[in-house]
């Protein structure tokens, strides 16, 4: 090849040849590139690119005749050199210049270029390699080869002889020997157990059989004998035979010092070892006839052999023979995180890493079918124990299930592999096809492209062998372009051919690019083009966003997913998924995942989010074929999920005239029970076949009730705007009864049958799930008050909170794999263990494993105390990895805060923010606060908590007392303002919690003290140590924190105090921190033994207070002196000192609108007024 291109000027001149060859060999010659939208800049391209170094393969090829340059020679250049001057002109005419290469020296760039190609072509390189077919083999075999309908190539069906079948046969012992029901599960047992399930329509009397059975004819009757010996086949009689007419591993990372260690197994014989249930054989019968006679059976029956095992050309074989195959690695113990699975990613603890390798010592596998491949990564000196065990379990788990291994195929600890068509070399690093096949492939498109025309079939057979060499370097199939639309018959003609031909002879030239190297780098900028022929827009980017750190995030834990399971879910009018969104909201994933929408706009927000499901568009088309290949795809199902939201254009009162069911729109509602009874038809009418439809609320009362009867139930009326600033109102349809749920009343109504309103005031503000809330009553005197209190209450439901049973699910969620392993309770402890072991080292949060643990022991409480192993990993965790307590604020700083939100009209949050404090509260009890809940007067008060940790604990109510002048006279303030706004039954923090921390964040900003990293949990730390701090009583603390045990708040408490030192800030943080909290000194020194001074305001804004005195200065913690204060140190409690600050008389402030500047009553020592102000 690279005589001709160097010397085909030479040649075209000497002979004469057309314009169409001419483009065949050098190419084309037109280039298109994106426009460079960053400013004008002088940037060389990077194409064409020169030979270099290199450039004597040109000159040797002009200089020499053909059989001179192909004898090897020590003068002439090496194979390596000229297969790279063949890359470099071959990735010259990828980039649109033609297979030229100019002869000067590159720039630094291109040199770098062309180091690349040639270490390429090094890493595949094999001078071993020899061919010995010749192009007359290489045609006939190209001959040979046949395309089925869809375009595969398929190879000429052969006629068997039993010389050649009887060597491929399992042993007399083996045939059959396996029962294939005791290995699947159970929607695919069904599917075994029910053949007449499983037919694709009524079978026709007299049908002709037209299958051909490949065998000679006068062996046949001993082949099928030997057969039914051998328990491969068995006889069924001619009149009960059924007759029916027909007509991932580009993710492998590896380091410099590492390599791979392959290990493989194939299995002997492996579909004729699982045997069908009896009642398949009528449905698999052959199409030969023996009579009884010959067979020793009865005479004048004719006889058919039919298979008892599972055949190779059946539709749901590679489906039932994959479940089989998992099994049995789930037997063998293998662990199924380590499991490399086709429609997967690999895991990340496998991939990431190339600075920390973290992967060594932990082999991963993958089963297709009849063959186990396992890896391993390993160093220098390396340590294969972890792969050979691998190795080892499977292969006794396939002895006890009586599966025949292949001695021939199995390979240990091997570098080099061939693995589904691909070639895995663990010592070079690379992964792609062999050496020996691209050699085939560059002869066979040799052999095509020497013809005079070009024949279809064999073009199409050839560029089907490129692309699947080309997976493993996808930009390389930007080669082929034309030759596609020469396939599809598009276009045709002698430039086109021509131009197939430069793009098949340009595959010829980059053939030893195609392959993939596992040591490559990782480039630090991704690049994304668009897939159109005219576009050309190139973007990049250097970091990912935000949205894209997240989910890295999440993936990283493996949040990404949820629990599978077994249920096809079908969306009709699906719009953007919100029924998809449902089983998000569960934490669970359905096996299959269906959408029916003709909108592109909604159909590409589905594709996005739900990348799995399946995108349809016409409802009308599912017909009971379609249904019948779900059945097929998809035999593990169990349930089919249909959600129905029918157009609602011709029901809706908003259109004049509504035509309601009649409408072209609304009328498809009558696909949804034609679609039903459909699919009851295909997975029988005992099989759970679950529905929702619904609609608008706003149609009339004849289009209700036709809807009714023929979904033969009652409408609820749902509305969200409980949920969502929205009123939605809807009719829903659903033969699903509904599930108890407390905030949810169902009441009957005149015209609606059954009517949904949700009480705003027993509506969980946690999202509801199907477990009942904890509810608090009184002893009641009589057996009817207990009976009526007790009503619909289920006591193991009520034992946990529901957000507590929603982490609970989602933690043994992800511990279910490894239960499923476990076969007895001896097993269970060593496999958690394992699990929190991998859990640790994948970077797993310490709490999801408490809560697995946790949620195992309420969904199965026979295993407490059977864990021991297991919760003491938790507990080395716990004690190694400390966990990331909030830092205690100081009582100058959340003065600071109060004052800070009360100057900006946030009244609630400033008295929110000093009961958290002064009160020790949880962050949670904080937000349940309600006007009602409290008990005050001028001089104390009393908060009862609604909803306290401990009070759930144990059914109790607590309380704390409110002795702080400051943190009474707020509250009463905002006590005053909420129940004149009528809000005494509804929580003081009308907002959210997100709300509430945002509104924390954004004081701390202002304040200038994020960098302190405080949260709403500080509150409660910072009280609790400032409380021991003034009176240094370890039980009067205990008490008024509401601690169960007192080694943990010591603990709590010590850990708050060595975290005051270590609390620095700004002269400018201290200076609005001064400024804030002098608010309540300034309003107490207004007062007098409780008494307004003169000139003081008497006036309370707005929402005037009855008159009472505010506390004096005798009463409060703030240090005073005759004239004024003096001496207010703002980090008294912290032990950081801001300087003396000098508070003069202010006049009284009102706390629910204060907005009067300070500058002028504060000044620091050491600053100006300038600086002051």
């Amino acid at each position: 090849m690279a005589w001709m291109v160097f010397n085909f000027s030479r040649l075209e001149l000497e002979r004469g040849v057309s314009l169409a060859l001419r483009q065949a060999v050098l190419g084309k010659s037109v280039i298109g590139c994106a426009v460079h939208r960053s400013g004008p800049q002088r940037i060389r391209s990077l194409f064409p690119l020169p030979l270099g170094v290199v450039s004597n393969v040109h000159e040797a090829a002009q200089s020499m005749a053909l059989d001179d340059f192909c004898n090897a020679h020590f003068a002439l250049p090496s194979a390596a050199d000229v297969w790279l001057a063949l890359g470099i002109l071959g990735v010259n005419g990828l980039a649109g210049h033609g297979h030229v290469a100019p002869l000067r020296k590159g720039t630094e760039a291109q040199k770098e270029a062309t180091k690349a190609i040639g270490r390429s072509i090094n890493r595949v390189l094999d001078l071993e390699t020899r061919l010995t077919r010749t192009c007359e083999q290489a045609e006939k075999e190209l001959s040979s080869r046949f395309l089925s309908y869809s375009g595969e190539e398929v190879p000429k069906m052969q006629v068997l002889t039993l010389k050649a079948a009887q060597a491929a046969l399992p042993p007399v012992s083996h045939g059959g020997s396996i029962d294939a029901l005791g290995l699947v599960s159970e929607g695919t047992r069904r599917l075994l157990e029910h053949p007449e399930e499983s037919l694709l329509e009524t079978p026709k009397e007299g049908v002709k059989l037209q299958a051909k059975v490949h065998i000679s004819p006068h062996e046949a009757l001993e082949y099928f004998q030997l057969l039914v010996e051998r328990r491969i086949c068995t006889w069924v009689a001619d009149e009960d035979v059924l007759r029916v007419n027909n007509q991932q591993y580009l993710s492998l990372v590896l380091n410099r010092s590492e390599k791979l260690a392959m290990f493989q197994s194939d299995m002997s014989s492996a579909f004729y070892l699982f045997k069908l249930p009896a009642c398949w054989a009528p449905n698999l019968a052959f199409n030969i006839a023996f009579p009884g006679e010959s067979l020793g059976l009865q005479k004048g029956t004719v006889y058919r052999p039919a298979c008892s095992v599972i055949p190779m050309g059946w539709h749901s074989a590679v489906s039932v023979m994959q479940e089989i195959a998992e099994r049995l690695t789930v037997l063998g113990r293998l662990p199924a995180s380590h499991r490399v699975r086709r429609t997967s990613p690999l895991p990340v603890w496998l991939t990431d890493t190339l600075d920390l390798a973290e992967s060594k010592g932990k082999p991963w596998y993958h089963v297709y079918l009849d063959n186990f491949c396992a890896m391993e990564k390993v160093g220098d000196d390396p340590d294969r124990a972890s792969g050979a065990e691998l190795h080892l379990a499977l292969e006794k788990a396939w002895e006890r299930a009586g599966v025949l291994s292949s001695a021939k195929k199995r390979v240990s600890e091997a570098g080099v592999v061939q693995e589904l068509g691909a070639q895995v070399d663990g010592v070079k690093g690379t992964l792609g096809p062999s050496p020996e096949r691209l050699l085939k492939l560059v002869q066979s498109t040799l052999v095509v492209l020497a013809k005079g025309r070009l024949r279809k079939k064999w073009v199409q057979v050839i560029a089907g062998r490129w692309v699947h060499c080309m997976v493993f370097r996808r930009p390389a199939m930007a080669a082929l372009d034309y030759t596609w639309m020469f396939i599809s018959g598009q276009v045709s003609g002698e430039s086109v051919e021509a131009k197939v031909r430069g793009e098949l002879f340009g595959c010829c030239l980059m053939s030893l690019l195609v392959h993939t190297s596992l040591r490559s780098t990782l480039s630090e900028v991704t690049t994304a083009s668009d897939a159109s022929s005219t576009g050309g827009a190139v973007g990049k980017s250097v970091s990912p966003s935000k949205a894209g750190s997240q989910f890295v995030g999440l993936d990283r834990g493996g949040q990404t997913g949820g629990l599978v399971i077994p249920v096809l879910v079908l969306s009709l009018f699906n719009g953007i998924g919100c029924a998809f969104r449902c089983y998000d909201l569960c934490g669970v994933r359905p096996m299959v995942a269906i959408s029916y929408e003709l909108n592109a706009a909604a159909n590409r927000i589905t594709s996005r989010r739900w990348p799995h499901v399946e995108i349809c568009k016409d409802v009308r088309s599912i017909d009971l074929a379609t249904i019948k290949r779900w059945r097929y795809l998809h035999p593990e199902v169990e349930e089919v999920h249909v959600w129905a939201g029918f157009p609602c254009v011709d029901l809706s009162r908003v259109k004049l005239g509504r035509q309601n069911l009649e409408g072209d729109q609304s009328s498809l509602f009558f696909e949804i029970p034609r679609i039903v009874k459909d699919i009851r038809k295909v997975y029988g009418y005992s099989f759970k076949v679950r529905y929702v439809v619904e609609n608008v609320s706003s149609m009339d009362a004849a289009a209700e009730g036709e809807i009714s009867q023929v979904l033969g139930g009652k409408p609820l009326r749902l509305d969200p705007c409980h949920t969502v600033p929205i009123h939605r109102p809807r009719f829903c349809w659903s033969n699903t009864d509904l599930a108890p749920m407390d905030g949810v009343d169902v009441q009957e109504k005149e015209r609606i049958a059954s009517g949904l309103v949700l009480n705003p005031k027993a509506f969980p503000r946690t999202p509801p799930i199907m477990t009942a809330e904890r509810k608090m009553w009184p002893g009641h005197a009589s057996q009817a008050e207990r009976r009526r209190a007790r009503l619909d209450i289920v006591l193991g439901d009520i034992g946990i909170t529901s957000a507590t049973l929603e982490r609970y699910f989602f933690a043994v969620s992800r511990l279910a794999p490894v239960l499923e392993q476990v076969n007895t309770e001896l097993e269970l402890d060593e496999f958690i263990a394992e699990w929190i072991q991998e859990q640790f080292e994948d970077g797993c949060p310490l709490h999801l494993v408490a809560d697995a643990l946790s949620g195992l022991h309420h969904f199965e409480p026979y295993t407490k105390k059977k864990l021991t192993q297991s919760w003491r990993l938790y507990s080395i965790w716990r004690r190694y990895e400390v966990p990331c307590r909030a830092p205690p604020l100081t009582k100058d700083i959340v003065l600071a805060m109060a004052g800070f939100s009360i100057t900006h009209s946030e009244l609630t949050m400033g008295a929110l923010l000093l009961l958290g404090f002064h009160c020790l509260m949880r962050t949670g009890e904080l937000l349940q606060i309600r006007p009602c809940d409290f008990i005050c007067d001028n001089k104390v008060g009393l908060v009862s908590i609604p909803s306290s940790k401990s009070g759930v604990r144990h059914n109790v109510r607590e309380s704390v007392t409110i002795r702080d002048p400051i943190t009474l006279e707020t509250v009463l303030a905002m006590l005053e303002v909420r129940r004149a706004q009528g809000f005494e039954n509804t929580p003081c923090w009308d907002r959210s919690g997100s709300a509430f921390r945002e509104q924390f964040r954004r004081i701390l900003e202002e304040l200038e003290l994020t960098h302190l990293n405080f949260r709403p949990y500080s509150l409660r730390r910072g009280g609790a140590t400032f409380e021991m701090q003034t009176h240094g009583l370890m039980e009067r603390t205990l008490i008024r924190g509401r601690w169960k045990n007192s080694n943990v708040a010591r603990i709590y408490i010590s850990d708050g105090l060595s975290m005051l030192p270590r609390l620095q800030m700004t002269m400018s943080s201290k200076f609005k921190v001064a400024r804030f909290s002098s608010i309540f000194a300034n309003e107490h020194h207004a007062y007098a033994a409780g008494r307004p001074m003169a000139g003081a305001s008497p006036d309370l804004g707005a929402f005037s207070l009855p008159a009472m005195p505010m506390c004096s200065v005798e009463q409060s913690n703030i240090p005073k002196s005759a004239v004024e204060l003096t001496d207010l140190e703002i980090g008294i409690v912290s032990g950081l000192s801001f300087g003396q600050i000098e508070v003069r008389p202010a006049p009284m402030v009102d706390l629910r609108s204060y907005t009067s500047p300070l500058e002028e009553a504060i000044s620091l020592e050491g600053f100006g007024p300038a600086d002051a102000t």
